[in-house]
This record gives structure tokens, C-alpha cells and sequence, in this order.
């Protein structure tokens, strides 16, 4: 009778061992999912977006998208210099107070035999240097440039120059090459500027200017900024003690040139 009651009760001990193996089981396998690769690709991501090392946002996203380098190749982007407020202003005058000027400016080394430019708009007349001894056949002292179209046009305008015995040069058009007259205006040039250090205060030709300076290496660019209008009176180019090139805008005058003073259209 003990026996019976003894092998009933080790049957009992074994099922009830069976049944918590199986529950243990179960439980431990809801509480160990697996993780889908997709999510954790998710979380690194914003692991490395909250780095206080990375970049902002919408930095990373200007300079993706202003890269020439293919998406997806590390691009080092190189910060440049920022423009001052008080360089940025000067450079601005232009665009607000310069409706036409006019000057004088040689395109020979020794600044010699300076042609009068007159510019307004699209067109720019130059009054060209008065040589003598000079030759009266096919003689223009006046060119007409038409820069949105790329045209050029010589005129003979002094009638002490332009009219002979048996010559009138007054009633001729002469159709000349656009590039042989075509030259970089003090505008251009200002608008050539993106970065520049202010040096200070100096005086060109009785005039208040403001003088700037680029360096590129040992090359150093000086340009005299005129104070109220903000365009170039002078530029020079040097290296190291040697003077590579200067520009000389003389006379510059503003806002006094009218439309017929700078274009005639052939007839």
C-alpha cells in the first residue's frame, strides 16, 4: 500500500516538472524577439544624427546638394571667409547710386593715351586719344559698343579731324571687330570681388576712397573704392616689391551720361 502511494506520488513530482519546463520555455522565448534589420538600421541613424560632432541638418543637406561629387562620397567642404558688413555695404553702393559714369583709362602699359569712356546700360562709347600725326582716310575717332548684342561701330565725330579737301568721314559707318575694343569696366571688375580686407581711408584725385585688398599668395590686389559710389578709381597687382599691373580710372564722373551719348545705331 506504501508503495502504491509512493510511485503515485513521484508520478505526480514528474508531471508537474514537465508542465514548469514547458512554461519556462515559452516565457523565455516572448521575451528574447528579434529585431528587424530594417529598425536597426533606423537606430543607428539617429544614434549618429544626435552626435554633437555632425553637422546641422540643413548644412549637410546645401552641401550635398551644391557638390559636384557623386551622393554618397564624403565631400571636405572648405569654409571661406565672410564678408564684413562695412565691405559688403561699400560694395553695394554701386548698385544703388551708379545709373552711368564716365572716365578716363589707357589700355597700355605705361597708362599712355587714355581713351574717354562713356558708359550707360548696354552700350558704351569710348572717345578715342587724339594722335598725331594721323591719316585722314578711314579715320574714326568714336567707337560705339552694343555689349548685349556683341556690336561695335566707329564714327568720325570731329569735324576739324574728320573732313578734308576731298575726304567726309562724318557720313561713313565703319564696322569694326567688337573684341579689339572691348574692355573690362571699373563695374566688372568691382563685381569680381567676393572676399577682401579693408585696409583704410586714402585720397585718389581729390576724391575720398576706401582702399581694399585681396591676397592670392604672394599676389596682392589693391583696390581704391570710391566712398560715396563705391566704384574702383584704381587697382594694382603686385608681387612681392614688383608692380604687375595698374589700372587707373581717371576722372570718373557719375550719373551725368545721356542715352544718345552712347549709342548711335547705324544707318
Amino acid at each position: 500500500m506504501i508503495k502504491k502511494h509512493f510511485i503515485a506520488i513521484i508520478g505526480i513530482l514528474i508531471l508537474l516538472t514537465a508542465c514548469a519546463g514547458k512554461e519556462t520555455k515559452e516565457v523565455s522565448v516572448q521575451i528574447t524577439p528579434q529585431v528587424p534589420e530594417q529598425e536597426s538600421v533606423q537606430q543607428n541613424s539617429v544614434v549618429v544624427e544626435s552626435s554633437p560632432d555632425s553637422p546641422a541638418e540643413d548644412e549637410s543637406v546645401a552641401e550635398v546638394e551644391n557638390s559636384p561629387a557623386p551622393l554618397g562620397t564624403a565631400v571636405i567642404v572648405e569654409k571661406t571667409e565672410q564678408m564684413s558688413p562695412e565691405l559688403r555695404e561699400l560694395l553695394g553702393k554701386a548698385d544703388q547710386k551708379v545709373k552711368s559714369y564716365k572716365y578716363l583709362y589707357s589700355i597700355s602699359a605705361d597708362n599712355k593715351f587714355p581713351h574717354n569712356y562713356f558708359i550707360k546700360g548696354n552700350y558704351i562709347k569710348i572717345k578715342l586719344f587724339e594722335v598725331d600725326p594721323y591719316i585722314i582716310d578711314n579715320y574714326y575717332d568714336a567707337v560705339y559698343l552694343d555689349t548685349r548684342n556683341k556690336k561695335a561701330y566707329g564714327y568720325c565725330e570731329n569735324l576739324k579731324r574728320c573732313l578734308g579737301r576731298d575726304v567726309d568721314n562724318t557720313k561713313k559707318v565703319f564696322n569694326l571687330t567688337y573684341v579689339d575694343y572691348r574692355v573690362k569696366t571699373p563695374y566688372e571688375f568691382l563685381k569680381d570681388i567676393a572676399y577682401a580686407e579693408i585696409i583704410g581711408p586714402e585720397v585718389v584725385e581729390n576724391r575720398q576712397t576706401t582702399k581694399i585688398r585681396q591676397a592670392n599668395g604672394d599676389i596682392l590686389t589693391d583696390i581704391w573704392l570710391d566712398e560715396t559710389y563705391g566704384m574702383p578709381r584704381r587697382i594694382r597687382v603686385t608681387q612681392g616689391e614688383k608692380v604687375l599691373k595698374t589700372y587707373n580710372f581717371a576722372d570718373m564722373t557719375f550719373n551725368t551720361v545721356k542715352d544718345d551719348e552712347v549709342w548711335r545705331a547705324p544707318k
